[in-house]
């Protein structure tokens, strides 16, 4: 095997078994891998068994920046190449799989006519045969999954292209379903920011304007007898400040409250309830 784990092999089994267990494996891979990385490799690995994938990658396509961005990107030539900005104005091979929303394959002999026209979208190492697939959820194209060899032009047939265009849905389907459950993770996280941020806001607000009023009281009332009680009382809150930042520092679970202005904030006093 090469460092990426595959058998580097070109004699692979195609039979409809194969592929189906390849399909139940790139599924079930969203359940167990914690990120859309993991995810990538795990479709990799499954696509392995039935394809020959020692250059691969996947392609992402951001309508609202214009742009190709390549999260996955294996090849024995080529780095990952840069996010392709303008990609409406271009014409790389992802570009016209990503625009034509259909399966395209080309030789060499397509590459080279690409070259020779002094094309620039056309990047990386001209290989021996180029095959692409795009990604579609519900008619919206969002990426292509790409593969290519350097070294032969019939390791791939025309009914392998068929076979990539039917398991991209399968991997389009895996790969919308982890980035909703990461943005599900994101939203929640930013969500527990906010209430902690409130909270802490709602604590601390509280002995910090008492400070602040026994602080002009001083100001005002040079008197010892005024002065020492501002500072006791100073000294009180500043106490309070220090109890409510351990706490802080040791919350691990925690409830929410109603906060005024239809908001919540976490209740410090009543998480970890053991910590006073």
């Amino acid at each position: 095997m090469d460092k990426t784990g595959l058998s580097g092999s070109k004699n692979k089994k195609r039979d409809l078994a194969r592929t189906i267990e390849v399909l139940f494996e790139i599924s079930d891979a969203v359940t167990h891998t914690r990120n859309l990385d993991e995810l990538y490799w795990e479709i990799h690995q499954s696509l392995d068994k039935i394809l020959n994938v020692e250059n691969f990658y996947i392609a992402l396509f951001h309508e609202e920046k214009d742009s190709i961005s390549f999260p996955y990107y294996v090849d024995e030539k080529d780095n990952v190449p840069k996010e392709i900005f303008h990609f409406s104005e271009t014409m790389s091979l992802t570009g016209k799989v990503i625009q034509a929303k259909n399966p395209l394959i080309f030789y060499e002999k397509d590459l080279l006519a690409f070259s020779r026209k002094d094309n620039p979208e056309i990047r990386g190492s001209i290989c021996k045969l180029w095959m692409g697939a795009p990604l579609i959820i519900k008619g919206r194209v969002f990426g292509a999954m790409v593969i290519q060899d350097y070294h032969s032009a019939t390791v791939y047939q025309r009914q392998d292209l068929e076979l990539l265009n039917s398991v991209s849905q399968h991997v389009a389907l895996a790969i919308e379903r982890k980035a909703a459950e990461k943005e599900i993770y994101e939203r929640e996280r930013l969500q527990g920011v906010l209430e902690m941020a409130g909270a802490i806001c709602h604590e601390i607000n509280q002995p910090l304007q008492a400070i602040l009023g026994y602080a002009e009281l001083m100001l005002m009332n040079p008197e010892p007898e005024k002065t020492y009680s501002s500072l006791k009382s100073i000294k009180d809150q500043a106490t309070r400040l220090g109890k409510i930042t351990k706490k802080l520092s040791n919350i691990t679970h925690y409830e929410t409250i109603e906060y005024p202005g239809n908001t919540k904030i976490v209740d410090i006093w009543g998480a970890d309830k053991d910590i006073q």
